[in-house]
């Protein structure tokens, strides 16, 4: 998700349902958060008081405001539930995952012996370990 759309999203949501507030701002930006991401908004009252908010936006970047910190609490606490849903969607784990199969399946062939299994496609197959490895460990950690 592109931070800089997701607040421009975010703000342009914030500034529909409450069009009197001014000075609308995205102050902070958390990626991979239940599913989506979360934006924190400042804005300022007509009266002057600044007042500040949390705003999910899933993948589609769809916007959810909440009315109160109980309702923000409840969404957390129902998304967490989901938390094998996240991790099975995310891209290093697949990748982690196809790294260590790779590592054991490889292993397994060395053990076999020439007889049984030629050194091109396991040289094949290191090389693929190779470019998984790469993959792996290049991607950004949030």
């Amino acid at each position: 998700m592109d931070a800089e759309q997701a607040k421009i999203k975010a703000c342009a949501a914030y500034q529909a349902r409450y069009p009197q507030d001014i000075h609308v701002t995205a102050t902070d930006f958390i990626e991979k958060a239940f599913s989506g991401s979360l934006v924190s908004i400042r804005a300022e009252e007509p009266s002057g008081n600044i007042t500040e908010e949390v705003v999910y936006l899933d993948k589609s970047y769809n916007v959810t405001i909440f009315n109160t910190t109980e309702e923000l609490v409840r969404f957390m606490q129902n998304k967490s539930k989901m938390w094998i849903v996240d991790l099975i969607s995310d891209q290093s784990f697949v990748t982690g995952i196809v790294f260590i199969s790779l590592i054991v399946f490889i292993f397994l062939l060395g053990m076999q012996g020439n007889d049984k299994f030629g050194k091109e496609p396991l040289a094949a197959l290191s090389s693929v370990l190779g470019a998984a490895a790469g993959f792996y460990f290049s991607q950004k950690k949030t």
